[in-house]
């Protein structure tokens, strides 16, 4: 899942995520890894920023 927008913002894509994993009758496995694809060193408009959430399946 990809996220854009402030780091502060983040919180809603976790619950989004975490909302998608339990409406496929999934379960978490282990941690959420956040992989930052644009960050502050590529742009200075915090909300161009996007972070990549990865879980194991």
């Amino acid at each position: 899942m990809y996220d854009q927008g402030t780091f502060d913002q983040i919180e809603s894509a976790y619950s989004h995520l975490l909302d998608e994993i339990e409406k496929e009758g999934m379960m978490l496995d282990g941690d959420v890894f956040e992989e930052y694809l644009l960050h502050s060193l590529m742009s200075k408009d915090e909300a161009e920023y996007i972070t990549k959430l990865s879980v194991k399946k």
